[in-house]
């Protein structure tokens, strides 16, 4: 379940939006719309208004793209990450995309970040909170010098050196 999308520098979006489904304090109808998480009140849907050519249907396409990389990652170390940087800002074509989605999978929370470029993934991290404190399962970030993605592993996943190794090698940069 979704609590909150982020996302800037991304087609027409140029600033940080968020997409947010945790409730207002007004208990209307809450028995229908909204599922308790921890400490956390959850809406079971949300709705995006705003005036034509406003950016909603970029922010859904947002979305969409972090599910694409997710479940169908590169196979090639060449190929494009198909990300597309605000245009109309000459700073913006040279910075990454940003986008960041807080989930729940049961009652535990997980928060995933993504900064990437055309050509790379140059961050990207999940933690989760199997308590107050937060725990990592993984990050990555690209170093330019060696031309690899440096891929590191939290406690809580219990790899032996030879399988930490070879996700390190395996990991393409895109």
């Amino acid at each position: 379940m979704i609590l909150e999308f982020k996302v800037a520098n991304f087609l027409s979006i140029k600033e940080e939006q968020v997409l947010s489904f945790e409730a207002t304090a007004d208990t209307t109808l809450e028995e229908v719309y909204v599922v308790k998480k921890g400490k956390y009140r959850v809406l079971k849907c949300a709705m995006m208004y705003g005036a034509n050519a406003s950016g909603k249907t970029n922010v859904l396409a947002a979305l969409n793209f972090v599910g694409r990389l997710l479940n169908y990652p590169a196979t090639q170390k060449d190929e494009q990450t198909e990300h597309m940087p605000f245009m109309l800002d000459e700073s913006t074509r040279q910075q990454d995309g940003r986008f960041e989605l807080s989930f729940f999978v049961g009652e535990v929370l997980y928060i995933y970040t993504l900064w990437i470029d055309q050509n790379r993934i140059n961050h990207e991290k999940l933690i989760y909170y199997p308590g107050v404190k937060p725990a990592i399962v993984f990050q990555r970030h690209y170093d330019k010098e060696k031309d690899l993605s440096i891929v590191e592993v939290g406690s809580s996943l219990k790899l032996k050196s030879t399988d930490k190794e070879l996700l390190q090698s395996t990991t393409l940069r895109n």
